[in-house]
């Protein structure tokens, strides 16, 4: 990671715990959500692409997509994909 310490301290020490979680259903309902998740269903999930969805049903606002066959770090596994996302989902 390139951060400052104190971040990266923040992030290794609440590594797995719901930090924001218990927070996201006070986004207000106007804000739009944008969501995109790994397949859970690809090999070897991370718990990242385990947990999308469960997010996504917190915030009733929000889109969630699933990119099949992709991992967590789809955009450095495909960045055309994720471009052509972008290009036809976020600027459509």
């Amino acid at each position: 990671m390139i951060c400052d310490p104190a971040t990266e301290a923040a992030i290794f020490t609440t590594w797995g715990r719901p930090v924001l979680f218990p927070y996201l259903s006070q986004i207000p309902g106007a804000h739009r959500v944008q969501l995109i998740g790994a397949d859970p269903a690809a090999p070897d999930p991370d718990w990242v692409s385990m947990m999308m969805g469960s997010v996504a049903e917190r915030l009733p606002q929000a889109r969630f997509d699933v990119i099949p066959h992709r991992g967590h770090l789809w955009p450095f596994e495909a960045p055309e994909a994720v471009l052509h996302w972008i290009s036809t989902t976020l600027l459509a």
